[in-house]
């Protein structure tokens, strides 16, 4: 019997055939996946803090900087994920530092949402938004990951709006 151990660290086109090591339990697309969702989940909850539910669409109303910081921040499951990755992508596209810029931008993407809209229409809206922007190739690579151009600067309105 070969000690398997002894061959964890070999790739498996170098190790011999009756070493093949088991499957991992989970691989790293579920825990991508996982962390993906949970990005999304907060994309929701960071939307309708910026005002996009039930106000007819996302208007600016002030600065960007105001709108992002409403309680309703709160929703963004990891906040502190989305602003990392929104500070990478304003690193690459310093030219979108601008708070009502970004939001005229989401809004723009997103539409009218209508009033009163429940938080998973908005969820659906913005989930069509980011199939579409990809279906099109409107994405940009943030910190190796391929993001909708719309999800990218909601995760940059997180960035500005975090505590400095």
């Amino acid at each position: 019997m070969i000690d398997r151990d002894r061959f964890s660290d070999v790739p498996a086109t170098a190790r011999p055939a009756d070493t093949a090591l088991p499957a991992p339990k989970h691989s790293v697309v579920d825990a991508c996946d996982s962390t993906r969702r949970t990005l999304l989940r907060g994309l929701v909850g960071l939307m309708a803090a910026a005002g996009l539910a039930g106000c007819g669409g996302l208007r600016s109303a002030g600065s960007g900087r105001s709108i992002a910081r409403q309680p309703l921040l709160a929703f963004l499951f990891d906040r502190d994920a989305a602003a990392r990755f929104g500070a990478a992508y304003l690193r690459e596209h310093p030219d979108e530092r601008d708070p009502d810029r970004l939001l005229a931008e989401i809004a723009r993407a997103v539409g009218t949402v209508p009033p009163g809209a429940s938080t998973v229409a908005l969820g659906e809206a913005l989930r069509s938004v980011v199939s579409a922007e990809f279906r099109r190739g409107e994405v940009v690579v943030v910190q190796r990951w391929m993001l909708g151009r719309t999800e990218a600067r909601v995760y940059a309105v997180a960035a500005l709006a975090a505590p400095d």
